[in-house]
């Protein structure tokens, strides 16, 4: 089998998806729903945007073991499943339809169940699904939260500053969503894609990884 090798991280990443969240998360932030007890895992589902539960939606889930190749055989182990959300945005899906990577679509909406799902307060599990507009550029989507509690920041009011050399940064004021999202315009992003901070009343300034496909920025309190 022939391997596509982009850089060790990236291969890394697609091997391991838990590996990848350790690495880049405060320890303790990030279970994963791959190690869940049980014949099936109950999942309710959220628009990013929105906030909303997701109801009554039909819903795909493909799953592999995350092995990339450029030519066959290619020993994925690719799994598909169906289901419907009910009135309140869960979905009950079999354990045996997960795997080291697993994302799950609709007609509208996309996420990385394998990456992105948390455990929730009240038992079961939570993702956050991000809207398939097919517009470009979109919006580059931030989840705010808590290094210390692992909470979102919802609505907070904040700022976005590129703080480029040479001169006064770049700036933007946002409000976080009942999720803790914020939605950086990508022609901001674009002025300090590496250079961008976000600063929140209260907190330590953070650096934005905009690079980073998790979308997840922890601070510290002051």
């Amino acid at each position: 089998v022939s391997f596509i090798r982009p850089r060790l991280i990236l291969v890394f990443c697609a091997l391991s998806a838990l590996a990848c969240a350790r690495a880049q998360a405060p320890a303790g932030a990030e279970q994963s729903i791959l190690a869940a007890k049980g014949d099936s895992v109950h999942v309710r589902l959220y628009s990013a945007v929105t906030a909303q539960p997701i109801a009554s939606t039909d819903f795909e889930l493909t799953s592999d073991n995350g092995l990339r190749c450029i030519k066959a055989p290619c020993p994925a182990d690719g799994k598909s499943w169906k289901g419907k959300s009910d009135a309140k945005g869960e979905l009950v899906i079999p354990h045996s339809a997960l795997n080291t990577t697993a994302s799950i679509t609709s007609a509208s909406y996309r996420g990385d169940l394998a990456g992105d799902a948390t455990p929730a307060t009240s038992g079961g599990w939570t993702l956050e699904l991000f809207p398939e507009t097919g517009a470009e550029p979109a919006p580059h989507p931030l989840k705010l939260i808590n290094a210390t509690t692992h909470q979102p920041l919802a609505n907070v009011t904040l700022r976005i500053e590129a703080r480029n050399s040479g001169g006064l940064p770049n700036m933007m004021s946002l409000t976080s969503n009942a999720l803790g999202y914020i939605f950086v315009p990508a022609d901001f992003v674009a002025l300090g894609a590496e250079t961008s901070w976000v600063v929140v009343p209260g907190y330590r300034d953070a650096h934005v990884d905009f690079a980073w496909a998790r979308r997840k920025t922890f601070l510290d309190k002051r």
